[in-house]
């Protein structure tokens, strides 16, 4: 972890523009690790001449040297693309790098992770349709994008004939013969299916696509939105992939409830400016979405493909996703 002092810190905002009067005199930081990064919460100093805009309060992320590579793709993130769309639902960046994002320490207004009762779900979705009708059908963005190896979610099938099969080898008692057959659909056709929509160049934006709730902050009290966080796999694809995900990711939400939710999505869309995008139009991206998030699962590591796969399987089935071949 490098060392974070008042002159380095002073040395980055006045960098990135955040501190053109006065200085960081000192800081009080307290660290926490998770699996990836370094966390560090920075409480700030300032001297008597500094505006009262100055951050105060900052939330410091540093990846561990196995992680560079998503820091990397986070910092092409807040420095390239999140300036294209305007205001997005995410934290205020006041700078990234590859060894480094500072944010705005927003934990006394929001906290992490949502506990699926209703109004921070609706929270969620507002969030996910904000962030996809303002880079809805984006003419720059396809090009910024294309430089990812991951730029879409086509990436996903790579090598997931090989996971499969190790999936059945070490489960062979567990793989009911329907699965067997669901996946010789997807693994042989579904690249090529999901190949065709995106192919339509039509209805594309920014996806998240990692919309679990640990990756949102909600707010504590009131109606203030939600924030969208750690920004590494983003991809250029259908927005209804995110709301898909996250419906697989958080299996605490009932049938009623999910279906409200992916109701006022579409909502949303339409009040936040995306034309010509129906209901049956997302409805149709949401079940392809099923398809990608069967060759996902395979990804997981043991203690948990099990039951990743037998919940996409029942999505898969539930919305019978194999009329889309």
């Amino acid at each position: 972890m490098m060392e974070v002092t008042a002159d380095w810190l002073d040395a980055v905002l006045r960098e990135n523009g955040h501190l053109d009067k006065g200085r960081v005199c000192s800081l009080r930081q307290t660290v926490s690790e998770t699996t990836l990064s370094f966390i560090g919460r920075l409480e700030v100093v300032y001297s008597d001449e500094t505006p009262p805009a100055a951050p105060r309060r900052l939330f410091l992320k540093m990846p561990k040297p196995e992680a560079l590579e998503p820091a990397e793709s986070e910092a092409i993130f807040y420095n390239a693309i999140a300036p294209l769309a305007g205001d997005l639902p995410i934290v205020r960046c006041y700078a990234a790098s590859s060894t480094y994002v500072l944010l705005a320490d927003v934990s006394s207004t929001h906290h992490l992770l949502w506990d699926g009762d209703l109004r921070s779900a609706e929270l969620v979705v507002d969030s996910l349709a904000k962030l996809h009708a303002l880079c809805w059908d984006h003419e720059r963005l396809p090009d910024i994008l294309a430089g990812r190896p991951e730029h879409t979610l086509l990436t996903n099938f790579l090598g997931s004939d090989r996971r499969y099969s190790q999936f059945v080898d070490t489960f062979p008692d567990a793989v009911p013969r329907e699965w067997r057959r669901i996946y010789e659909t997807v693994l042989s056709e579904g690249s090529g299916v999901l190949r065709a929509r995106y192919a339509r160049d039509r209805h594309l934006t920014l996806c998240h696509p990692d919309a679990h709730g640990a990756n949102f902050l909600v707010p504590r009290n009131g109606t203030a939105r939600a924030y969208i966080l750690d920004w590494h796999v983003y991809t250029h694809w259908w927005g209804a992939h995110d709301m898909a995900r996250l419906v697989f990711f958080e299996e605490n939400i009932d049938p009623a409830r999910r279906d409200a939710l992916l109701r006022r999505y579409c909502e949303k869309l339409s009040e936040y400016g995306v034309k010509g995008y129906s209901s049956s139009d997302f409805w149709e991206d949401y079940r392809l979405s099923a398809i990608e998030i069967a060759a996902f699962v395979l990804f997981y590591q043991n203690d948990l493909i099990l039951a990743m796969v037998e919940r996409a399987m029942s999505i898969y089935q539930e919305l019978k996703c194999d009329e889309l071949f």
